[in-house]
């Protein structure tokens, strides 16, 4: 079935026939004579008071007969998880005798993942600030889609073409006076700093976990007949969207490019500039409750954070960074006399400036994850295998790898992701004993435990192992003794597809180089 896009179809004619091109190009010639396609779809959606009316027909062109028609009211969260979009896909393309695949059924009555939907979004957000002629919010945009979504084409095809036209330093060229090229480019820039300084865009600063179910209680004490109970709270950064890493990487090249920037003394403000690094506080309380609602103790505490090039960092009281996250937690003092059989905590946190903060309590953050799709793409890197010496197989071979830059991160891993893509792998660093957790991983994996002990001198693969999802695997270690500092997760049977094996040696930036023994 080979779908007919009508809106593109007129935006190619319309550039065809801007006068640029020959009246006589075939091209553009057969306007108003295209074959019909075989099928056409048509519908409506109607808000209504208790969601939305998704009303399509699929109509016959041959002879105008409706072949497959929907009719259902669905929720703004199942339009917006794509739910109920797929759910009338899957019941038109059966209405239609379309033999569909257990592949497709299984994705047309799922949820779209999150990273799926946002990718959706930002592309729309793309369409509407191109036609609107805002340059710079198109690329964000469509830059944002293709980070959410990889295989979203259309996205990175857009993006990519808007790119190539700053990269080339081709904006305004066509302006021979020198001075009317420069103030395009002056133009150019500075759009993009008042993009990025307005107040509705300035991405979120930091991120607040909490995590009330997991209480800790202290020791009694008999004097002030009282004691303590705690609970964890994770405080951490947060990177900056890569899609403004892509817009000043362009306006940078596109200035080179011109070869007049010598003479033009532009250039392109870093987003600590424009965001004036600003330091700034993350304030939490949490209130304990009693069973009559009443408070009966309370906790609170400070985060200093800045921004830098990268992330919103953590910083200590003598303004020194030392990282993107940290584990703290909140402890009350509690009277035995006041305590309840039954205890709620109410926790709020907020910055000391206008930035956004998010708040998760962690248990319903773990089901947002479950319901979405797992995290996003965290960072990643290029991964090069190298095979010991061997005849029969080939040298080297890369693979895709994300690894935690945070707690999160490494709390989370793979947990509730769909799949993991052929060479695609997820790596982390491990100390002392610990276990290899896939009880929320919804496929099985290949495990290769990795050492990088100081006195090797090599970065090398010391044991393979398989995984179904839903394990729990101790490993005994002791990196200090050369042991296993690194895990690398893979698709299940990687290892043996691609003929790795213990002993292979392995490079990446996540992996810092190996100490020599003569450094000891």
């Amino acid at each position: 079935m080979t779908p007919f896009d009508r809106v593109n179809n007129q935006k190619q004619y319309d550039e065809l026939l801007s006068g640029f091109y020959a009246d006589d190009d075939a091209a553009g010639l057969d306007l108003g004579h295209l074959s019909s396609t075989d099928y056409m779809l048509l519908g409506d959606i109607t808000r209504t008071s208790t969601g939305f009316a998704l009303q399509l027909t699929v109509n016959s062109n041959s002879d105008k007969k409706t072949v497959a028609s929907y009719s259902q009211t669905v929720s703004i969260a199942e339009l917006d998880n794509l739910t109920g979009v797929r759910r009338a896909s899957l019941d038109l393309l059966q209405k239609m005798g379309v033999q569909v695949t257990e592949r497709t059924r299984t994705e047309l009555t799922g949820a779209a993942t999150a990273e799926r939907v946002n990718a959706q979004t930002a592309m729309a957000q793309g369409i509407v600030a191109q036609r609107q002629g805002n340059t710079v919010e198109t690329m964000v945009r469509f830059y944002e889609a293709a980070s959410y979504d990889s295989s979203l084409a259309e996205a990175a095809t857009r993006a990519n073409t808007l790119s190539a036209t700053i990269r080339t330093g081709s904006v305004g060229d066509n302006i021979r006076n020198d001075i009317a090229w420069r103030d395009e480019w002056v133009k150019l820039i500075n759009d993009t700093v008042a993009y990025f300084r307005a107040p509705s865009r300035r991405p979120v600063a930091a991120q607040v976990f909490y995590d009330d179910a997991s209480l800790t209680y202290g020791e009694t004490n008999y004097q002030t007949r009282s004691t303590t109970i705690s609970f964890p709270v994770i405080i951490q950064g947060v990177r900056y969207p890569q899609a403004y890493f892509r817009i000043r990487s362009d306006l940078r090249a596109g200035l080179e490019q011109t070869g007049r920037n010598g003479q033009w003394r532009l250039g392109i403000p870093a987003l600590d500039e424009i965001w004036q690094r600003e330091s700034f506080t993350v304030m939490f309380e949490a209130n304990l409750l009693d069973n009559t609602g009443k408070v009966i103790s309370r906790t609170n505490s400070n985060q200093y954070m800045f921004y830098d090039d990268v992330t919103t960092t953590l910083m200590d009281s003598g303004g020194r960074p030392y990282g993107v996250s940290e584990l703290k937690r909140a402890t009350f003092t509690v009277r035995a006399d006041d305590m309840t059989d039954q205890m709620t905590i109410r926790f709020s946190a907020q910055l000391d400036r206008s930035y956004p903060i998010e708040v998760y309590r962690m248990a319903e953050y773990r089901t947002l994850l479950a319901n979405t799709g797992g995290l996003p793409t965290m960072p990643t890197d290029t991964m090069e295998i190298t095979r010991s010496p061997d005849s029969r197989r080939p040298t080297k071979i890369s693979l895709t790898v994300e690894s935690p830059g945070n707690y999160i991160e490494r709390m989370f891993g793979l947990s509730y992701r769909p799949g993991l893509a052929d060479r695609n792998g997820f790596l982390f660093a491990v100390n002392s004993e610990f276990v290899i957790n896939t009880t929320n991983y919804r496929f099985p994996v290949s495990v290769a435990l990795i050492s990088n002990a100081a006195w090797y001198s090599r970065t090398e693969i010391r044991k393979i192992i398989n995984l179904e999802s839903g394990s729990r695997e101790p490993i005994k270690n002791h990196p200090d003794r050369g042991g296993i500092t690194h895990i690398l997760i893979v698709p299940r049977g990687w290892f043996n597809r691609n003929n790795i094996r213990v002993g292979d040696e392995i490079s990446t930036r996540f992996i810092s180089t190996p100490l020599r023994p003569n450094r000891l």
